[in-house]
């Protein structure tokens, strides 16, 4: 046990001394790079006591212990020091905190305040420290250092962005190991945990996260160039050395097992398994070195002919920026990427034209022209990336309120970089009276994690270039598309209007027509009315006479008079009721063409059938659809009903519109309209108007007059039935029902009561 916990010892300060000096000597005048080497150098001299001690006889084992003492005094200042210089370089611990440790070391050395001695634990070769009454203090000490670490190294983390965020957040994962450590080793002081403390383990732990964080992440700036050939050879040797050896233990027992085997057999199936195992685990390691240690290096000259090619052909601006997003994603290899344009018409602001992920904030959808990053773009007419923005606000080149809209337009999006795309000469200087924003391109983390460098911000600078000609052509491509929408619809309104006007002629004539009509036709019954009324009153008078000679004539002629009387009475009452009829048809055709009034009136059912089913084929169903066969077998003779015309030929039309569509996927379509006097209801007639369509279900019989309720989607209005049903029962006092099964068609069924007139009757 001893052995192994002096080899980690051993080990821990190797790699902490190893990774402190390459830091240094990168840039020794570098304060961080000193801080970080300091912080380092006080691990390793406290990881190399822990295992001299071990050895050291007598009383000089308490000496080295109190050496060891003086780089863990220095260390909660030393790890603050270096963190607040990690967040911000500009930054630095003020001086007065390095009293602390002076403080610490003098109660080290005078007394055994600090440390009364060493003690071993039990069963165990390992010493200890014996604590004495101030040690209690530098515990206190010890984690209020730590965790002010912890806290600056959280709050850094939490308020950067990209590369610089995910450096930060493995120091803090490191430095949190490293705390633990430190605590470990005191609950072996304090005798909470009586056995030997790991913390050379977990130290070891911490500086490989540091030092992948260096290799992958360039932690502090650094950057390391590794030969991938070596490293892949380092893990291929390592992976296969183990294999073998697995293999070796796995061949021995076989051979155990199974008694005494021919070795060439053993060998045999050794070398296959090898073969077999090989192909995978390399695939596997290449992946893994490709993802952890290496990127894919990206050819920007092929990089920038694949765009030009990409975006050569003239599209609308949503098409182009969604080929640019995945562009981006997938050939630059950019974890997010957003495009913003000025869109046709609309040129007061820029509007968010693709993004992936998608961008779901409606906020986020516009940018307008007074926002400080458009500002920016006209002052410099350069790449944004947001760490450079971010020294340069600290330089005072960015003011403090523009660089806080700008970084949280950016975060919101999960960009770390901004391109302008410019219109006019590609990736060059404009003049900045010569503004000509086209658009901008908003550039996530790169997949391989590493922050955007100046080379290859000029090249997306000049991308952006490409892309600004492609989006002014898709820009003026989109108006010349709207402005075809634009003019089709103004044709379309034209049409619509002139068939308006077509139609108001055609209600005009046939008002003139009808008015006309009913004219010449009244012009004859007028008289008639009073031939008919002086012909009753002759009647009357000779009915009269006829009854004061009676008595006198002889009985033959007397049955004779009164059969002749008879006669012509009821020609009389044949004669007006025609005339009232001719009268109900003259008026029927005069309130069909004439304004609408809310005055019922007797109607002629078949007329106003015919006029409905005129007006459906002007409405150009017949030039979308199959036109179906309509019969209109309402009888001539049949009594008028008392309503509007307009109102039941408005009931008509929707009916008629209603079986059309019900009747799309029927290949004969026909339609049937019948009446008759209900004897069932007296004074009532009964109209019966079915098609042969797709029927309907129980369910939305149930629901079909509700307003609002349609089965025609977005072509539907659900009022239609709503109206008829408002028409036939509110204002005309009759009723509608519906009659239906799926795939057998419908039947809608209409009662109206009849105009009834008073014939007085000469009937004697």
């Amino acid at each position: 046990m001893l052995s192994i916990i002096i080899i980690g010892g051993m080990f821990s300060w190797a790699l902490n001394l190893f990774i402190g000096c390459y830091v240094f000597s990168n840039n020794p005048r570098n304060v961080v790079y000193q801080k970080f080497f300091l912080f380092s150098l006080s691990i390793a001299f406290w990881s190399v006591g822990s295992f001299l001690v071990q050895f050291i006889p007598g009383d000089a084992i308490l000496a080295v212990t109190r050496l060891c003492y003086v780089s863990a005094c220095f260390l909660p200042v030393l790890s603050m020091d270096f963190g607040i210089s990690l967040v911000d370089a500009r930054k630095f611990l003020p001086r007065l905190f390095y009293l602390l440790p002076i403080v610490f070391m003098i109660l080290l050395f005078f007394g055994d305040f600090f440390i009364r001695g060493l003690r071993q634990i039990p069963n165990q070769r390992f010493y200890v420290t014996d604590p004495g009454s101030a040690y209690g203090l530098f515990f206190v000490y010890f984690v209020i250092g730590s965790l002010a670490t912890l806290m600056i190294l959280f709050r850094g983390a939490q308020h950067n962005f990209g590369l610089k965020k995910k450096q930060l957040q493995y120091a803090f994962v490191a430095y949190l190991i490293a705390a633990v450590a430190g605590l470990d080793y005191f609950l072996s002081v304090f005798k909470i945990v009586d056995c030997p403390p790991i913390d050379d383990y977990l130290l070891v732990l911490t500086f490989a996260i540091l030092a992948y964080a260096i290799i992958r992440h360039r932690l502090m700036d650094i950057d390391v160039i590794i030969k991938k050939t070596i490293v892949f050879g380092g893990i291929v040797l390592t992976v296969v050395s183990s294999l073998a050896v697995l293999l070796g233990l796995v061949q021995a027992l076989i051979g155990i097992s199974l008694g005494s085997l021919n070795p060439l057999i053993l060998m045999i199936i050794g070398i296959i398994t090898t073969v077999s195992i090989y192909r995978p685990m390399e695939k596997w390691l290449v992946m893994i070195t490709d993802r952890y240690l290496f990127q894919k290096k990206i050819n920007y000259r092929v990089l920038l002919r694949e765009a030009s090619a990409a975006l050569a052909h003239v599209d609308s601006l949503k098409s182009q920026a969604r080929t640019m997003v995945a562009f981006l994603i997938i050939k630059a290899r950019i974890t997010h990427a957003a495009v913003y344009a000025f869109a046709a018409p609309d040129r007061s602001c820029l509007t968010l034209k693709a993004s992936r992920p998608q961008v779901l904030d409606p906020l986020l959808r516009r940018i307008g022209l007074e926002h400080p990053l458009i500002d920016f773009f006209q002052a410099h007419q350069e790449p944004i990336e947001i760490h450079a923005l971010e020294e340069a606000k600290g330089r005072g080149e960015v003011a403090e309120e523009a660089f806080k809209a700008i970084a949280s337009l950016m975060e919101s999006l999960k960009a770390e970089a901004a391109i302008p795309c410019y219109g006019g000469e590609a990736a060059s200087r404009f003049n900045p009276k010569a503004f000509r924003l086209k658009g901008i391109l908003f550039l996530g983390p790169q997949k391989s994690d590493e922050s955007y460098r100046e080379e290859e911000l000029d090249v997306f600078f000049t991308l952006g270039q490409e892309s600004s000609i492609a989006f002014e052509n898709a820009r003026l491509y989109d108006e010349a598309v709207n402005r075809a929408l634009e003019l089709e619809r103004i044709n379309e309104e034209l049409k619509r209007t002139h068939s308006a006007l077509l139609e108001e002629k055609k209600r005009a004539v046939l008002a003139a027509i009808g008015k006309s009509m009913a004219h010449e036709i009244r012009n004859p019954i007028t008289p008639m009315n009073s031939h008919l009324y002086f012909g009753r009153k002759r009647l009357e008078e000779m009915r009269k006479i006829y009854e004061a000679t009676a008595p006198e004539a002889a009985g033959e002629d007397r049955e004779k008079f009164l059969k002749n009387f008879n006669s012509v009475s009821e020609a009389f009452c044949e004669i007006e009721k025609c005339k009232d009829r001719i009268q109900g048809i003259v008026n029927t055709l005069y309130n069909l063409v004439a304004q609408k009034t809310g005055n019922k009136v007797e109607v002629k059912l078949d007329m106003v059938v015919d006029s409905a089913i005129e007006e459906v084929k002007y409405q150009n169903y017949w030039e979308t659809l199959n036109q179906p066969v309509i019969e209109n077998l309402i009888p001539r003779d049949l009594p008028f009903v008392s309503g509007i015309p307009q109102d039941l030929q408005g009931v008509f039309v929707n009916l008629i519109v209603n079986a059309i569509h019900a009747m799309e996927k029927t290949t004969k379509k026909v339609i049937t309209i019948d009446a008759i006097t209900d004897d069932e209801s007296p004074n009532m007639v009964r109209v019966e108007f079915s098609d042969n369509g797709c029927g309907m279900s129980p369910e939305v019989q149930a629901k079909l007059f509700e307003h609002g309720f349609t089965t025609k989607g977005a072509r539907g209005t659900g009022l239609g039935l709503f109206y008829c049903r408002n028409i036939i029962e509110k204002v005309h006092g009759g009723t509608i029902s519906v009659t239906s099964r799926p795939g057998e068609g419908t039947c809608f069924t209409i009662c109206l009561p009849e105009y009834r007139k008073m014939v007085e009757s000469a009937v004697v």
